[in-house]
């Protein structure tokens, strides 16, 4: 009988926090090898090579995590103790900073920031820097989107290739209603940055059924191989996603014993191959 993929989802998390770390990378391989470009089982698996002490190919996951989603705050705060590990304590700090800035509230990151700045776990999020970028963040959660778009837009000017910031922008053009602006930094992102899902959600919504529908529906299947159940497109689109909820499934018939083995699906990762990318828009 199929399994659905939330429930494998939710599996892996269960054997990560119980520590059981190669049958995490094994069954959250074996996931990959069905969706290969599922953001979200990259990420499991990035823990599990952590827990098992694999440095190097944590951080090359991690990387393929952020390629998808700038704005994930656990894979920096991952990067970030990585390079605190190697002794890089520039990059740690930078890594870790900017995990605060998107998830100020999260016990992990500020157990991460803790080693950092040697302050105990508890203490609250505003015992760290308040960033221009955090405070952004604030306005648009807020809905005041012209303060939060003016520092983003100088943000943006300052620090172009910070695809956190881009997103951030592009997000908050597309939630104050300036769809043009929206598509225009969408389509910037994907020109250097084809895989990143929110771009793709946006830019595919904002150019569907129009002279660029052909390119926008190729733009909505990347998104939903990245994301095949299309929580990040209910969660940014809602009503107005042209990608519905659905229930992936896995067509998996033996039993539970397989996790045991080493799917050896991520053997590629150590080399130099990488997913091909989706052509640019023309």
């Amino acid at each position: 009988m199929p399994k659905t993929l939330r429930s494998q989802v939710i599996l892996a998390i269960s054997l990560l926090d119980n520590g059981e770390w190669r049958r995490a990378a094994n069954l959250s391989s074996r996931i990959l090898a069905t969706y290969p470009l599922y953001v979200v089982a990259y990420t499991l698996v990035a823990r599990a090579y952590l827990g098992l002490g694999e440095l190097g190919t944590t951080a090359k996951l991690l990387q393929r995590v952020l390629s998808a989603d700038p704005e994930n705050a656990e894979a920096y705060m991952y990067l970030g103790l990585i390079y605190h590990t190697s002794g890089a304590y520039p990059r740690a700090e930078s890594c870790l900073l900017r995990a605060n800035e998107l998830a100020p509230s999260d016990i992990r990151v500020r157990q991460a920031m803790s080693q950092l700045y040697y302050k105990p776990i508890d203490a609250a999020p505003g015992s760290y820097p308040l960033t221009r970028f955090a405070l952004a963040r604030i306005y648009k959660r807020e809905k005041m989107f012209g303060l939060a778009l003016a520092e983003l837009e100088l943000l943006h000017q300052q620090l172009p290739r910070r695809l956190d910031i881009t997103v951030e922008l592009c997000e908050t053009f597309w939630q104050s209603g300036q769809n043009i602006q929206a598509a225009e930094v969408a389509s910037e992102l994907l020109t250097n940055n084809p895989w990143c899902l929110k771009a793709n959600l946006l830019l595919g919504k904002l150019w569907l059924n129009s002279v660029h529908d052909e390119y926008a529906r190729s733009c909505l299947d990347l998104a939903q191989a990245l994301d095949p159940e299309n929580r990040w497109a209910q969660a940014l689109l809602g009503k107005a996603s042209p990608l519905p909820a659905r229930i992936a499934t896995l067509s998996w018939d033996d039993e539970d014993t397989w996790f045991e083995k080493d799917q050896g699906y991520l053997l590629e990762i150590d080399g130099d191959e990488e997913p091909e990318a989706p052509p640019p828009f023309e």
